[in-house]
């Protein structure tokens, strides 16, 4: 009975822990529109616009922001 009980336990931690790091994100791609600002896609996809602009090697007053431009949107905070 305590061999089951423990086997049970087992089995749940694993599903457990196979679930949180199936939820991990990555970052992604992003291609700047007309209109985008670093603020607005920040703010669009739920990250720090300081974190947004420092790893896109962008300004701090985002003016090397070029439509077309690929950036990489760092993964939201849990």
């Amino acid at each position: 009975m305590v061999n089951l009980l423990l086997i049970a336990v087992a089995v749940a931690l694993t599903f457990y822990f196979n679930a949180k790091t199936a939820t991990v994100q990555t970052n992604t791609e992003y291609i700047v529109k007309a209109g985008d600002t670093c603020r607005k896609i920040a703010s669009d996809y739920n990250v720090s616009a300081e974190s947004f602009m420092e790893m896109n090697n962008l300004a701090p007053d985002c003016s090397n922001l070029t439509i077309g431009q690929k950036l990489i949107l760092p993964a939201p905070a849990p």
